[in-house]
């Protein structure tokens, strides 16, 4: 009786660990199908086998829910960038200016410029203000974050793609191992017990 009670629980204990420790495994492998002789069944890993419906509902996701990018243009364009842009632009343009007025005398070029910095900033600020929302909207529906997150899963190898998961998971992943062995251990131990009260 003694031995029975040491024998089932860590008997269930194992089963449990080991069946979750086989199910974990068979999320990532086999990458290829593998035929089971005489019973007519390909047995394939999870993510292996749903590779581009996985992708596919991952880039949708990030794109619809995690990620739109409406809030990614709204970061990048908030009014201290669109400042940014704006004397960027200016900067640009009055450098072109000063190389094709280098002939004029200095006094004459110096109040054209003065004159120019004032307008071009005024203009491009107008510009930006006005037409920042049609910019937008047309980044928007060209921006496709969706097709670039699928098409990046799709480029991993399976060992790569597996690689990265289990680095992100590692521990979670052990905790199912672990809490397996622990209800194969608590089941063994019931067993014992009702094997005892029956006898």
């Amino acid at each position: 009786m003694n031995l029975n009670i040491i024998i089932m629980p860590t008997v269930g204990a194992l089963i449990g660990w080991l069946t979750n420790w086989l199910a974990i495994k068979l999320i990532f492998r086999p990458h290829e199908p593998i035929m089971i002789p005489f019973m007519g069944i390909k047995i394939q890993g999870l993510i292996p086998k749903r590779r581009d419906e996985i992708a596919s509902i991952l880039g949708k996701t990030i794109e619809q829910e995690l990620i739109p990018a409406g809030d990614i243009l709204d970061k990048t364009l908030s009014p201290q960038a669109k400042r940014e842009i704006v004397i960027i632009v200016k900067n640009s343009l009055l450098e072109r200016l000063k190389n094709r007025i280098n002939f004029l005398p200095s006094v004459l070029k110096g109040a054209m410029l003065n004159f120019a910095e004032d307008f071009i900033e005024k203009e491009i600020d107008s510009f930006v203000q006005d037409s920042s929302e049609e910019i937008i909207e047309m980044i928007k529906n060209k921006m496709c974050i969706g097709e670039i997150v699928e098409e990046k899963i799709l480029s991993y190898e399976l060992s790569e793609l597996e690689s990265i998961i289990l680095k992100i998971s590692s521990t979670e992943l052990k905790h199912i191992e672990l809490l397996g062995g622990i209800i194969g251990f608590i089941i063994g131990l019931g067993q014992f017990f009702m094997l005892y009260i029956l006898r």
